[in-house]
């Protein structure tokens, strides 16, 4: 079951400076906001620069923070609520960068009204052995494997068709993910949703790889 948390326009945006509920910690060095610069165009500037990517109008993150998966993981682990797995997009990121998701998506049972970072909070409650969860810099989140199979899941107003097939298509290569691995989850989970629809996708990527392996060894 996945639910979308909503929230007023005018909720109040967490600062960098004053840790809301979510962060894991007070020294967040990584997050900047404007209360940490010394003018409001300060965060356009280092954004401009490359310096500082930024969430909302008011906050941001380090770059080269960005670069390591260390990085990442420290990062969104100061942006996701507590006691929760980063999943899906927000997962995906951690596990191979690029651009920040719109949405932060966490296992959880709870529900999330508040934004974070002007960010609706997804939350997808399924069934999550202990195998299927990885732990960066002190980040829970799903692993390649399981963060694979999540995405092939979601449907195309979840995910994109070509984003969801470009983000499984990734992960598969930069983490090795046997698409069989994601099908034995799925065959073994058949009340899920949308399970058809990975199945395709999984087989048709799975099918891809092994004529590009086969291909390879000529």
């Amino acid at each position: 079951m996945i639910t979308t948390t909503t929230h007023s326009r005018t909720s109040k945006r967490p600062s960098a400076s004053t840790p809301g509920p979510q962060s894991r910690n007070y020294l967040t060095p990584m997050l900047v906001g404007n209360r940490d610069l010394p003018g409001p165009l300060s965060m356009n500037r280092l954004s401009g620069y490359g310096a500082v990517h930024q969430l909302d109008d008011v906050n941001g993150y380090l770059a080269e923070y960005s670069e390591t998966l260390f990085g990442r993981g420290m990062i969104m682990g100061n942006i996701v609520p507590r006691n929760t797995v980063a999943c899906l997009t927000t997962a995906a990121w951690v596990w191979l960068s690029g651009a920040f998701p719109d949405t932060i998506s966490v296992v959880s049972a709870s529900h999330y009204r508040v934004p974070i970072y002007g960010r609706t909070v997804t939350t997808i409650y399924r069934k999550m052995p202990e195998g299927h969860v990885s732990q960066i810099a002190g980040l829970k989140l799903t692993s390649p494997t399981r963060t694979t199979c999540d995405i092939a899941l979601q449907t195309n107003k979840e995910i994109p068709c070509r984003e969801r097939s470009e983000l499984v298509c990734s992960l598969i290569q930069e983490y090795h993910v046997d698409p069989s691995e994601c099908l034995d989850i799925i065959a073994n989970n058949r009340h899920w949703p949308n399970t058809s629809q990975a199945r395709r996708l999984l087989k048709s990527v799975e099918h891809c790889f092994e004529r590009f392996d086969q291909a390879s060894n000529y």
